[in-house]
Parts: C-alpha cells; structure tokens; sequence
C-alpha cells in the first residue's frame, strides 16, 4: 500500500533463481520417448511393441522416470510432462 514490496526475499529470491526444466539434463532420450507415449494414452505394452522393448524393460524406464521426475503416479508424470514442455 506504501509501494513497498508485499513478498518475502525467500519467495523472490525462490522465484529468481529457479531455472526450467531442460530435457536433456533430466532424462534420457530413451525416457523422453516413453514420456511421451505415456503421455499419448499408451500401455507398457503398447510402447515395448512401439520401440521394441520388452514389456519389463518399460516399466523399469517408467519406474526411472517417476523417480527423476519425483511423481508418485501417472497422472502426476502427465501433469508434470505438460508443465515442461516435454509434450503438447
């Protein structure tokens, strides 16, 4: 109201200095692929048929990727994939 700042210097600086997400740096491009599909409605099987891949070999990317991403679900990885541009 005084034209003072309303934030805290934690917020700001919080806001600051955090950076986007880059692709490369998070994930492989192998997981990127699958991202993707899971993203585009596929099942493991789907996608291990898609890039042939054995079913397994795709839930353990899955599996790599929800603890990269730090996701506890699906939804939670789609939610997050759209966030940062690893979709549209």
């Amino acid at each position: 109201m005084e034209g003072g700042n309303c934030f805290s210097q934690e917020m700001l600086y919080s806001l600051v200095t955090q950076r986007p997400v880059i692709r490369d740096e998070i994930l492989s491009d192998r997981e990127i692929q699958i991202v993707e599909l899971i993203c585009y409605g596929y099942s493991a099987g789907e996608i291990a048929d898609k890039l042939f891949l054995s079913k397994r070999t795709v839930e353990k990317h899955r599996a790599n990727i929800l603890d990269k991403t730090n996701c506890k679900n699906t939804a939670k990885l789609v939610a997050w994939a759209m966030k940062n541009n690893f979709v549209r």
